[in-house]
């Protein structure tokens, strides 16, 4: 099936063309929603969000750009959609969780286990909050290009930018993401 011909069966309401889309495209939306989510079931629920997107709004689809691009699109911005409420629901629950229910301040211990896997989670989170402040559009392209493994000519369709757009975009996350780690291992030392 060709994808004028899934996009045609897919604005006609059948099923099986729903299922041939999921077949085809559900790894990499998933793939590309968990470039920015950093967690498998965040990247799940996100993805899921985008299909229903589709199902609901395949009208609306202009046919401009390929199917493709367009699940791209809706992908990462659903992502960056879900870490910014997730963001203010965190901020909200930290102010939340300092306080007990009359008020008074919550004394936090800290405890420090040196063990590897914790060394190898710290690392993971370490990686996911730099690449988490990056500008958007530098993490769009950077999540595409080292995560999703896009050429930047894919990466350009997606993010409707030239290629030498990409590039920039890409360069500036590298060195903003070379001096952040650099500056937290001086700190560490």
């Amino acid at each position: 099936m060709t994808e004028q011909e899934l996009i045609s069966a897919l604005k006609e309401g059948h099923e099986s063309a729903f299922t041939t889309l999921l077949a085809t495209y559900r790894a990499r939306v998933v793939n590309t929603c968990f470039g920015f989510t950093r967690q498998r079931e965040d990247a799940e629920d996100v993805a899921q969000e985008v299909f229903l997107l589709v199902y609901r709004d395949i009208d609306k689809f202009n046919g401009k750009v390929s199917l493709w691009v367009w699940l791209y699109r809706l992908a990462v911005n659903k992502s960056i959609d879900f870490l910014r409420t997730r963001t203010r629901k965190k901020r909200m629950g930290r102010i939340k969780s300092l306080f007990r229910e009359d008020g008074t301040e919550v004394e936090v211990a800290a405890t420090t286990d040196l063990s590897a896997d914790l060394e190898q989670k710290e690392l993971e989170r370490l990686l996911a909050s730099v690449v988490a402040r990056l500008p958007e559009r530098q993490k769009t392209a950077f999540v595409l290009s080292r995560q999703e493994g896009l050429a930047n000519a894919q990466i350009a369709e997606v993010m409707n930018l030239s290629e030498g757009a990409v590039e920039a975009l890409i360069t500036r996350a590298n060195r903003y993401l070379r001096k952040l780690l650099q500056n937290y291992y001086r700190k560490m030392l």
